[in-house]
């Protein structure tokens, strides 16, 4: 008795706040003058990303962290979308490997 596994209405929700969540923590980032290089800055967004992930699976994960890239790209400016868009879709990319690897 195979059933297949589809996504509730809950699940889609909460990826969709999870994921909309992580997109306006990413607004604020906060430098780390004395510690790191000027480039370096504590981003809180990855929390929401992580909580979702470990409470809903890994496809989830991946799909909050889209949802987040997409509310960053709407809704940030124009200069620093190449850099930051690279360096999310590196993340999100890197985050499914462990999911489609796995056997069952």
């Amino acid at each position: 008795m195979n059933q297949k596994k589809t996504m509730g209405v809950k699940q889609v929700v909460l990826m969709g706040m999870f994921g909309a969540l992580a997109g306006v923590l990413m607004v604020f980032e906060i430098p780390l003058p004395f510690i790191a290089p000027s480039f370096y800055g504590l981003d809180f967004s990855e929390v929401p990303v992580l909580v979702g992930t470990f409470s809903m699976g890994p496809v989830a994960g991946v799909i909050i962290e889209l949802v987040k890239i997409l509310v960053h790209l709407v809704s940030s400016s124009s200069s620093s979308r190449p850099p930051r868009a690279a360096s999310e879709s590196w993340r999100t990319s890197a985050s499914a490997v462990p999911f489609f690897s796995r056997r069952d």
